[in-house]
């Protein structure tokens, strides 16, 4: 299984049972998720796989291979939109599973399988004609404990950003709400979940909308999120912030604010680099809620 998107498409191929390619008595079988987690993965990077369901002597399957075949149709049928037709986005995805070095090793089928509710994968289906758009398919890896999910790749902030939100769907459900920040794009879960494997967002964008925040604009935000980040910030609770990641944060929009009068080159470097340091932040469990927390809270002479 590929670490990343190849150029060209590629296949791989696996087998329902967890240890054999041929009919075994009394083998386990992989369980759907697991299956699923690495198709739409695979998806992600350009790739196809192909897969394997042993039959028995006498040319039929069993009852767990049945109940297997079931689980995974059921899926596809709700979330198939997210698979046929796709093809590769701006990045395949997001999360620790996808921050993880991964190269390829042995006969490299790379099989393990250790996806969280903190891992997303990107594809996008391209308009057929002038009247369609595009749609990204965010597919979630394990379903969230919480009611509401953030696609960091998608927030105006982030390099992938590609414009104001028209529209999401979560498939097998219909139009969900959610809010667009410099953080993320931070969407509402239903109470119910639609399978029992993964949720599937289709996202649609308002054209004429994907322009990238520029130098001056992260600065700007930067700076007032991190106000106060030399100490008066105190952690109170578990969705307090980071305040050694907000430190970080404070001291690279100081040194980026300085290259504002630069050339379009050292703007560009210093922007590169201002994101890495707000997309860090982000990754020490600085939340869409602790920035609104930050925003919002009182300042003197306001």
């Amino acid at each position: 299984k590929s670490d990343r998107i190849r150029e060209y498409p590629w296949q791989t191929d696996t087998s329902v049972g967890k240890k054999s390619w041929s009919y075994c008595v009394g083998e386990e079988n992989k369980s759907p998720d697991h299956i699923i987690d690495d198709f739409v993965d695979i998806v992600s990077k350009n790739g196809n796989l192909l897969l394997s369901i042993p039959i028995k002597g006498d040319g039929t399957l069993d009852d767990k291979e049945m109940k297997f075949i079931a689980d995974v149709k059921a899926w596809m049928d709700q979330n198939s939109r997210s698979i046929y037709g796709t093809r590769v986005w701006k990045s395949f995805g997001e999360g620790p599973s996808a921050e993880a070095s991964r190269p390829i090793n042995n006969q490299g089928f790379n099989e393990g399988n250790d996806y969280s509710a903190k891992d997303v994968r990107y594809v996008v289906k391209y308009a057929k004609t002038e009247q369609d758009v595009d749609t990204v398919f965010a597919t979630v890896m394990r379903w969230p404990a919480q009611r509401t999910f953030t696609f960091r790749h998608l927030g105006r902030a982030s390099e992938h950003f590609s414009g104001e939100i028209e529209s999401i769907e979560l498939l097998g459900h219909g139009v969900v709400e959610h809010k667009l920040t410099m953080e993320g794009l931070t969407v509402q879960l239903p109470e119910k979940k639609t399978n029992d494997i993964a949720p599937v967002f289709a996202i649609t964008f308002e054209p004429g909308t994907d322009k990238p925040v520029s130098l001056a604009e992260l600065v700007d935000y930067c700076k007032i999120l991190t106000e106060g980040a030399d100490g008066s910030i105190k952690p109170v609770n578990t969705g307090s912030p980071n305040v050694t990641a907000l430190s970080d944060l404070k001291y690279a929009a100081e040194e980026a604010e300085a290259c504002l009068e630069g050339s379009a080159g050292e703007q560009a470097a210093a922007l590169r680099k201002l994101r890495e340091a707000f997309e860090d932040c982000l990754g020490k469990d600085f939340t869409p809620a602790a920035a609104r927390q930050l925003l919002d809270r009182p300042r003197p002479f306001q």
